[in-house]
């Protein structure tokens, strides 16, 4: 048998736990439950036999999210998409703390024709590296979920500048291979359900759901409806890790290891900072990645491989710079001008 690395959660009803808060968390767990409790009517609409989608990536974020649904009298279901480029650290500490004690359903990768699971590396050399505007890995391996459901999700304002100029929430909408985004909801303006409007080059999908200040997304996946709902959406780090020591929670020892933010490796959309670090971490995975790259750019069209040499020269600047590849280059061809001291 398996030791366990984790320490079991401490069982606390909703109640208790709002006793024992912080003020400030307390202020912040009642604002989430107010938001679930509202939308709990169109997650029963949607889908009156499991209620919400919760979900659940092994991260502070979403466990703090499933915290919140657990400690409510409100139907839902959790699930986890298995991306397979998730640390290994992260999926022994899913499956020992939720997979394996039914909190949290593992969804497995789709397949190919021929039975065989779909896998990220396999991918990667058909199609090449994902970036920020391009994640066809998030198409794939997550965005395909929650089909007929109200979702919902860890996203929060302090992760990103991007989402802290969003007021309060944007709309989303998704139309084929785009994704189109709106603005606040505006129930009154239309009638039941969903009307599509095109302004320009963009669509707004209003919907007179409920009116919630705007803590909803709208979306479309496969031609299903689904809404996609942020509890959490004004927690801050420090409320995250609040409501994870008050109430004593288990969490990944990634952590612990210099992570402040958890999910697939080398993630496009993650920082330099995160991407050297799982560099370091998982030399074997770069390796890997590097291979895949090459098979890449044998077959790809010569625009697709840009200013690159080969495929050790993307891998670098794609980990290690976070500068336009031009600048990379010139850093690399030229390093006396950018040595210090001496201005770019």
């Amino acid at each position: 048998m398996a030791t366990k690395q984790y320490p079991l959660e401490p069982k606390i009803t909703l109640e208790q736990a709002l006793a024992s808060a912080p003020p400030h968390l307390r202020e912040k767990i009642e604002e989430s439950v107010q938001i679930i409790k509202k939308a709990e009517p169109l997650a029963m609409e949607y889908n009156p036999e499991k209620g919400f989608n919760v979900a659940f990536s092994g991260g502070k974020d979403s466990m703090a999210l499933l915290w919140l649904f657990e400690h409510l009298d409100v139907k839902y279901h959790a699930e986890m998409q298995c991306t397979t480029i998730d640390p290994p650290e992260l999926m022994a500490f899913v499956r020992e703390v939720y997979t394996s004690t039914g909190r949290v359903r593992l969804n497995l990768p789709p397949r190919y024709p021929d039975g065989k699971p779909v896998n990220f590396l396999t991918e990667l050399e058909k199609t090449g590296a994902p970036s920020p505007d391009t994640r066809w890995c998030c198409d794939i391996f997550k965005e395909f979920s929650g089909k007929g459901e109200v979702v919902a999700v860890g996203l929060r304002t302090a992760e990103s500048a991007r989402r802290k100029k969003q007021n309060p929430t944007p709309l989303k909408a998704f139309g084929g291979k785009k994704t189109f985004f709106g603005t606040k909801l505006h129930p009154k303006e239309v009638g039941e359900h969903s009307v599509v409007k095109k302004a320009g080059k963009k669509f707004v999908k209003h919907v007179d759901l409920f009116d919630i200040d705007a803590q909803t997304i709208l979306g479309c996946v496969s031609g299903a409806e689904k809404v996609m709902l942020s509890p959490i959406w004004s927690w801050t780090d420090a409320d995250v890790w609040s409501l994870i020591k008050t109430f004593h929670l288990p969490y990944c020892k990634l952590y612990d290891c210099g992570y402040t933010r958890l999910g697939c490796l080398l993630c496009p959309m993650s920082d330099v900072k995160t991407r050297i670090r799982d560099a370091e971490r998982y030399p074997i995975f770069v390796k890997e990645y590097t291979k895949r790259i090459a098979t890449f750019f044998k077959h790809c069209s010569p625009e697709r491989k840009e200013k690159f040499k080969d495929a050790e020269d993307f891998v670098e600047w794609f980990i290690y710079s976070g500068e336009s590849v031009d600048k990379f280059h010139a850093k690399k061809d030229y390093p006396k001008l950018f040595d210090d001291g001496v201005q770019e």
